[in-house]
């Protein structure tokens, strides 16, 4: 309507009736952008997206390198998991120049498979503490082993870089 009224006003012949808006009508489109306005902003001020404890400083994992154990004389030499053990987590980094597979062993030996990780790839895991992670070459060779690790009171876990010399 504002534009209608503008554009009549520009033309200025004779012929065309020029369009007015009534002075009540303008006062309301005026209180219709307001609210709108404040709309907004009370939509942004309350809104997580601009909080900025989550848009001003990047989400990050705390970790500590974890040491792996070169699996020397075969499955036999790796240590089975505890039949319990506190909750935490543990990451893994896949810096062979293959694909790798983690399994799990529980305190009977028997094997549970969590992953495939591709070359530069990594992904975390829900473990327990002195949990046994077993790395394997994609044919099913386990060359190394990793135990979980408690968390530290910061909330750092423990990660491991996957490595085969």
């Amino acid at each position: 309507m504002h534009l209608l009224s503008w554009k009549s006003k520009r033309s200025k012949s004779k012929d065309k009736v020029e369009f007015k808006i009534p002075r009540g009508l303008g006062g309301f489109s005026l209180g219709l952008l307001f609210f709108g306005l404040l709309s907004l902003l009370i939509f942004c001020s309350e809104s997580e997206i601009f909080s900025s404890d989550t848009w001003s400083s990047p989400q990050v994992d705390y970790v500590f390198r974890l040491s792996g154990h070169v699996v020397k004389d075969g499955i036999d030499s790796v240590p089975l998991s505890p039949a319990s053990g506190k909750a935490t987590k543990i990451g893994f980094i896949n810096r062979a120049d293959f694909p790798v597979e983690i399994h799990w062993i529980d305190h009977n030996g028997t094997f549970g498979y969590l992953a495939t990780l591709a070359k530069d790839h990594g992904q975390n895991f829900e473990a327990f503490v002195g949990q046994t992670l077993l790395v394997s070459e994609d044919n099913g060779t386990p060359f190394l082993y990793y135990t979980g690790e408690e968390e530290t009171s910061d909330g750092a876990f423990g990660k491991g870089y996957i490595t085969h010399d």
